[in-house]
């Protein structure tokens, strides 16, 4: 049997355009059999522009919503980025001090121990200044880095003016002096406070005597001034040098930024000096400007920062007085750079102190039981047992507990600082240090341990 064929069926239908603007978005399309109806154009058509406003919207919605998990995709590989930009450079910079501190020891053991010679002077004060610039090179790179993913805090305190501008004035004297060039300071008549980090304000003024010692010609003149206005403290620091080009100068603080590569290049630099600086002002709440009349006419950087008041008249100077020699001591050096570590050793063993030296945590451990020295100078990135495992384990010790531990490392930043502190090191110093520093630290802790004993005893 065969189905009987269906009815046919007549449908009444309409199609309007959705459209946004000339844009096609789609068809409206409205159908029906149920018999024949008149349409409404007028209700059609703004039917299917409610529709296209509908399906525009959605589609904005979700280009919207693709383009925030782009934006936060992005946002997430910078952070990560700079997560391991960041250690890139933390490690850079250890590998880099590695090496600069037993060349810098080095140097301070031949200039006591060697006859004197003019040469020989001249020459190991070339190596010393060398050392400082590659030193100061990393420390800024570091620096930049560092204010950029906003991990350097100030240690605020009340400073005096003027003690900042000798400091910096000190920093700086010795490149002015191998250029041959002048300095003429002129500090305030009277104190002043300031509120902020006096090593980072120090490091602002030395930074802008540093460049304007790089930027002129040997035997020109450098002027610092310093002032007040209705802000707080003015200091003006003026050269004699290449000026600032036009063009340049509002991209003068920007970070890698140089001017002519001609007189620069005999010292060195990465172009982040005067970046640090205004970052650094900016953070105390000040700011760093720069004007020039163009090539060849010099340059004036003027730092503006906020004051707390003048000092009170009256104070007196604190008493002068010649300290005794320290007593002689038992110090162990421990670093698997054995170079370090020997210079280190050589160094001391000049001031009478007996020293022995290990090369990783175990032996470390080992040598303080059989040696039980008064003074640790610990690295941290040792192979065996790191730094502050064997700074823990000695302090666990008997001896230990009354020891001088010092960490001697080329992890500068300030959670290495924190974690040397956690540990139980009395001392964190970041590569090369100064090992006359490293010295005074070590009889300063000898003669207030002799003059406690002293006490003691007398009791």
């Amino acid at each position: 049997l065969s189905a009987a064929p269906e009815p046919q069926r007549w449908l009444s239908a309409a199609a309007v355009p959705l459209l946004n603007g000339d844009r096609l978005l789609g068809a409206l399309f409205i159908a029906t059999d149920t018999g024949d109806h008149p349409v409404d154009w007028r209700v059609l058509d703004d039917l299917a522009a409610r529709a296209a406003a509908a399906l525009e919207n959605a589609t904005l919605y979700g280009s919207l919503q693709s383009e925030i998990v782009e934006r936060r995709a992005a946002e997430l590989e910078l952070q990560e980025a700079g997560r391991r930009k960041d250690e890139f450079l933390a490690m850079l910079s250890h590998e880099l001090r590695n090496p600069l501190a037993p060349i810098r020891t080095a140097l301070e053991v031949i200039r006591r121990i060697a006859p004197p010679d003019p040469k020989l002077n001249r020459t190991t004060d070339i190596m010393v200044r060398q050392v400082r610039q590659m030193t100061r090179l990393i420390d800024e790179l570091l620096d930049v880095a560092r204010i950029s993913q906003g991990k350097i805090v100030l240690a605020r305190e009340k400073v005096d003016l003027n003690a900042v501008i000798s400091q910096s004035v000190e920093t700086a004297q010795p490149l002015i002096d191998a250029r041959g060039q002048s300095l003429r300071v002129v500090p305030l008549a009277e104190p002043m406070w300031l509120q902020g980090d006096f090593a980072r304000l120090a490091q602002i003024v030395s930074n802008l005597l540093n460049n304007a010692s790089k930027y002129s010609e040997r035997g020109t003149a450098i002027e610092l001034h310093a002032s007040l206005d209705g802000y707080g403290a003015v200091i003006r620091v003026r050269d004699q040098g290449i000026g600032i080009d036009a063009q340049l100068l509002p991209r003068i603080f920007d970070l890698f930024t140089q001017g002519s590569r001609g007189l620069d290049r005999a010292q060195g630099g990465l172009g982040v000096g005067l970046t640090l600086a205004r970052r650094l002002t900016e953070m105390h709440g000040g700011r760093l400007e720069a004007a020039s009349e163009g090539a060849g006419r010099g340059s004036e950087f003027t730092l503006h920062l906020p004051c707390v008041g003048l000092v009170a008249g009256g104070d007196s100077a604190p008493a002068v007085f010649e300290a005794l020699p320290p007593p002689a001591c038992r110090v162990l050096v421990v670093d698997d750079n054995r170079d370090a570590a020997q210079s280190v050793a050589s160094f001391l063993e000049l001031g009478g102190h007996e020293v022995r030296t290990a090369a990783d945590g175990g032996e470390a451990l080992l040598a303080a039981e059989l040696f039980g020295p008064d003074v640790v100078l610990l690295d941290i990135g040792l192979p065996v047992l790191d730094g502050y495992e064997v700074a823990l384990r000695l302090r666990q010790t008997p001896a230990g507990r009354r020891a001088l531990l010092m960490a001697l490392t080329g992890y500068g930043q300030r959670e290495d600082r924190l974690s040397a502190e956690a540990a139980g090191f009395d001392h964190h110093f970041v590569k090369p240090a100064d090992p006359a520093v490293l010295l005074a630290c070590i009889e300063a802790w000898l003669r207030e341990r002799s003059a406690t004993a002293g006490q003691r005893s007398t009791a």
